[in-house]
């Protein structure tokens, strides 16, 4: 029986605005957006450290912005960044028909970006429980996260829904037995999967 449903965030919850500020950079700069996807978040986003805390915003992108030798101010990109993440109204919706029977936490890679986007839209309400990369030292796809989520939730790896954009992160998941979809294929016919792991919901 599925006892809970863990969401990421950008992406899943909301539509992601760091992965289109990559698009716009790559677009902008005439930059393959492999490449700017490498640079920026492989080397600097995860590699600084930024994504779990122990690095700044202006520390990763200014020197990402040096590698890719172009010339751009973080602090007006972080504005914009902001104002591209929205919500996704329809999976927002039934995660909130879900929790009057099950748990919804999120499991999320995110920075200080989180906690301006909840000082506007105040979705950690929603929530029965929010782990994030900043607050608790590390990032998906690193099974901790995953084993920290299990245990505060107090369930077995085979009683919860995980459900990223990111197919590293769900392929983690599923290696712990985990139910971990890619958000294209949970929202697939009205969700039509993950009401078959549990015909009562």
């Amino acid at each position: 029986m599925i006892k809970a449903l863990m969401l990421d965030f950008g992406g899943v919850y909301f539509n992601d605005g760091y992965h289109r500020f990559i698009s716009e950079i790559a677009k902008k700069h005439s930059i393959p957006r492999k490449k700017v996807v490498k640079i920026i978040l492989d080397e600097f986003v995860y590699g600084t450290g930024f994504v779990i805390g122990t690095a700044s915003e202006e520390e990763a992108l200014t020197e990402a912005f040096k590698k890719l030798e172009i010339t751009e101010d973080w602090r007006k990109w972080h504005k914009t960044i902001l104002k591209w993440y929205t919500p996704r109204k329809k999976l927002i919706n039934y995660a909130k028909e879900l929790r009057k029977n099950i748990k919804i936490c999120m499991l999320s890679d995110q920075t200080q970006y989180i906690i301006e986007l909840e000082e506007k839209y105040r979705f950690f309400k929603n929530f029965d429980l929010s782990i994030i990369s900043t607050q608790v030292g590390v990032a998906k796809p690193n099974s901790k996260i995953f084993n920290l989520a299990l245990h505060l939730l107090e369930i077995k790896p085979n009683e919860v829904v995980f459900v990223d954009d990111n197919p590293v992160n769900v392929n983690a998941a599923k290696k712990m037995g985990i139910h971990a979809f890619l958000v294209g294929d949970f929202e697939r016919n009205n969700f039509q999967e993950f009401k078959k792991l549990n015909n009562s919901l």
